[in-house]
């Protein structure tokens, strides 16, 4: 059981930054000592610190580069509104992920970026994304990156849609060597293509899957996944998955998953390595939208239980013996963007 204590809030307004009303948060980041690092209407990074916010725009340099990479007519048509950096942790550094050629990294949110070019590219596959194409490995990549997950060092695992951007089926490795300012894709090294996870190979299951979120653990991966069972499938979702997927993208257990969930749920994978954090799709069913925390050790899932001041509070991950909070988003249109978003940081006290 976890305790929520201490719990301290900081108003976020990125009003007069992103010259809008209507402004989000994309990701967020938690590191050592109760920091949080945000990404906030793609081009703004926020940290919040013991009740102080720090912002900087991400330079427009980075922005430029990365749609520069667009080369074919429907590159560049999604490029200005799909492309965007990629917000990652690498220890205690904040990392920007551009497409697959490039990473930038801050060892101090005030400090000059670490830029670090990717040695080889993600090559190139067909609108088909089980059909490979024959290119060569400098062609640009028609992979966009969805997300990056966590990782136990030794690798960054990385998500990608493919061609036409439907599917986050796709999950490629980056390594980093910071000292040496290097990277490169490994793993499925002939043709430096990503791995396809399909999660119906495991379960007997032929419709549409993605990723929900993903891990490295320093042998393998842990993969939360969601979808329909049916191929044309397209409201809600009807199962989760937990699977644990060795370096070449092969579960280690293909009969079940480790897992076994009463409705779906989305589920994130938490800093700490430790939880899994299950997010309920329904409010109307038996959880009632209700979010809990499996152990990852045991696979026991436990209620989410907050004080009566935060019970309307969402989780965002838990990291160093902290948690952050936030507030439900209101899908009502009647209802009005909020001036600012509270977070909401609270010391982890489990028994």
């Amino acid at each position: 059981m976890m305790q929520f204590t201490d719990a301290q809030t900081t108003e976020l307004d990125m009003r007069l930054e992103v010259a809008s009303e209507a402004w989000s948060i994309f990701k967020s980041l938690p590191f050592n000592n109760g920091r949080l690092v945000c990404l906030c209407s793609k081009q703004w990074l926020v940290q919040i610190h013991q009740g102080v916010v720090s912002k900087r725009k991400i330079p427009e340099q980075f922005i430029e580069e990365l749609h520069g990479y667009a080369e074919t007519p429907n590159e560049q048509c999604e490029a200005p509104f799909r492309w965007f950096p990629q917000l990652f942790k690498w220890g205690e550094m904040t990392g920007l992920l551009l497409l697959d050629k490039k990473i930038y990294l801050l060892d101090d949110f005030d400090g000059d970026f670490i830029e670090i070019p990717i040695a080889n590219r993600l090559k190139k596959w067909s609108f088909k994304y089980q059909d490979q194409v024959e290119g060569s490995g400098d062609e640009g990549a028609n992979f966009l990156p969805v997300a990056c997950g966590y990782t136990a060092g030794g690798g960054l695992p990385v998500f990608y849609s493919n061609v036409g951007g439907e599917v986050s089926n796709y999950l490629a490795h980056l390594s980093i060597d910071v000292a040496a300012k290097t990277a490169q894709w490994q793993f499925n090294d002939e043709g430096r293509a990503p791995m396809i996870v399909k999660y119906g190979d495991y379960f007997d299951v032929s419709g549409y899957t993605c990723f929900s979120d993903a891990s490295w653990t320093g042998q393998g991966y842990l993969m939360y996944g969601v979808g329909f069972d049916a191929p044309h499938f397209r409201t809600g979702m009807q199962f989760s998955r937990l699977l644990r997927v060795d370096q070449n993208g092969i579960a280690t257990d293909a009969t079940d998953s480790l897992l076994s969930l009463d409705e779906p749920c989305y589920g994130h994978l938490c800093a700490d390595a430790r939880h899994l954090l299950l997010k309920p799709m329904y409010k109307n069913k038996e959880r009632k939208g209700r979010e809990s925390l499996v152990a990852l050790d045991t696979m026991q899932e436990t209620p989410l239980e907050l004080p009566k001041a935060m019970k309307k509070l969402k989780l965002i991950d838990i990291y160093d013996g902290h948690a952050w909070f936030v507030p439900p988003v209101s899908t009502d249109p009647k209802v009005a963007d909020p001036a600012f978003i509270p977070i909401i940081t609270c010391r982890v006290i489990e028994e």
